[in-house]
């Protein structure tokens, strides 16, 4: 059986690829210092983790990519899905993943993804009833 070999950086136009940017915008994080850089041979490597975890970094969220082997037993839902579920707009579930109410994490490509099981614990929660009316 053949080894597998893991893929520890990546170039510069892979990196550019893999964020949706131009191979300019990479070049500027890391002259920014928001990726780091290693020399291989005559070209810049850049450390595949970095790549697959910078849009989590900038957001404050959790990667999807560093928790694989947890979220990989898990099923998740878009956050615009989550949003219209839980009816509160999508900045405020956002902030409700950052604070760790509901677990969600951010992939490579930027799409925010929402964990059903945080969800329905968030709707059994009887403070987050949106439902309540206050008697008069």
């Amino acid at each position: 059986m053949p080894e597998t070999t893991q893929i520890k950086s990546v170039s510069i136009v892979q990196a550019a690829e893999i964020l949706h940017k131009s191979e300019h915008a990479v070049r500027q994080l890391l002259r920014r210092g928001k990726l780091s850089r290693a020399i291989e041979g005559r070209a810049i490597a850049i450390p595949l983790e970095e790549v697959l975890t910078y849009h989590a970094r900038k957001k404050r969220l959790p990667s999807w990519e560093k928790n694989f082997d947890r979220v990989t037993k898990q099923t998740f839902v878009s956050l615009e899905m989550a949003s219209a579920t839980l009816m509160i707009q999508q900045i405020y579930l956002t902030n409700l993943v950052r604070e760790k109410v509901i677990e969600g994490y951010i992939t490579a490509a930027g799409r925010i993804m929402i964990s059903e099981d945080s969800i329905n614990a968030y709707l059994r929660n009887p403070k987050n009833d949106t439902n309540k009316t206050d008697d008069l």
